[in-house]
């Protein structure tokens, strides 16, 4: 019995051995392929390659470098105007007549104002929508609502920082701004706490952008391209005595 169970263990160890020398196996042949691979592929393409493979990656980094500064350039004066928007009185007031149901709102730019009241609740208070409740709207833009349904919250947490969110339909982009403001009730005279919230259209911006991203892409890949030709006839001129070396030394020990 001793006998019998000191044969099963062996081969049991020898069973596991051998599957863990099979899965070192599978697991080394990739790499085998590659430098296989590798010692087939000719020493111009292997440079060419590389270079090829450099370019690239410069060309990647400075154009993602490029469009962030050109985004934060272009952005910069709508960021300063909703920033200098968000307390103004004008602002309040309209927010303050929106909740007494009354309509005192003069406000004379295209930004959107929503209110984000303590209970959670985000309603629109000046849009460019019409039939807004109690006069409240404005006809100098005609793009879709801002979707603020997933950055409310975090407009009121993170106030003053601007946020760039989608429109309710379309490709519109919207940049928006939470300010957080103690309304007083015009008819109680009560205190409540919430967010001011204001949206400016920023679809411009992000057209330019698309299109400068569409000619760099453009542009990135002719370089790339003639890149590859020139250094592919480059590198072929200059190994060609290489190649002349190595194919005597061919004939020679044939």
């Amino acid at each position: 019995t001793c006998c019998g169970f000191l044969l099963r263990a062996g081969r049991s160890a020898m069973t596991l051995e051998g599957s863990e020398n099979q899965a070192g196996r599978w697991s080394a042949q990739p790499w085998r392929t590659i430098r296989r691979l590798s010692h087939r592929t000719p020493l111009r393409t292997k440079l060419v390659a590389a270079l090829v493979a450099l370019v690239i990656f410069a060309l990647a980094a400075l154009g993602m470098v490029g469009i962030s500064i050109l985004r934060g350039y272009l952005l910069g004066p709508y960021d300063k105007d909703l920033q200098n928007a968000g307390g103004a009185q004008p602002i309040v007031s309209c927010v303050q007549g929106y909740l007494a149901n009354v309509a005192s709102c003069h406000v004379s730019s295209d930004l959107d104002i929503y209110w984000l009241g303590s209970n959670g609740k985000l309603e629109a208070v000046w849009t460019p929508q019409p039939n807004t409740p109690y006069g409240y709207q404005q006809a100098q833009s005609s793009a879709a609502l801002p979707n603020l349904s997933g950055v409310a919250n975090w407009l009121a947490t993170n106030t003053q920082q601007a946020a760039t969110v989608p429109a309710q339909s379309g490709g519109d982009r919207w940049r928006a701004m939470g300010f957080p403001v103690p309304i007083t009730n015009l008819q109680t005279g009560a205190q409540t706490t919430g967010t001011i919230i204001i949206a400016e259209d920023v679809t411009t911006v992000y057209t330019t952008i698309q299109r400068l991203i569409w000619m760099d892409v453009v542009v990135s890949v002719a370089i790339v391209c003639v890149l590859a030709m020139v250094g592919f006839a480059v590198v072929r001129a200059n190994l060609r005595p290489l190649v002349d070396i190595e194919e005597t030394a061919g004939e020679i020990a044939a």
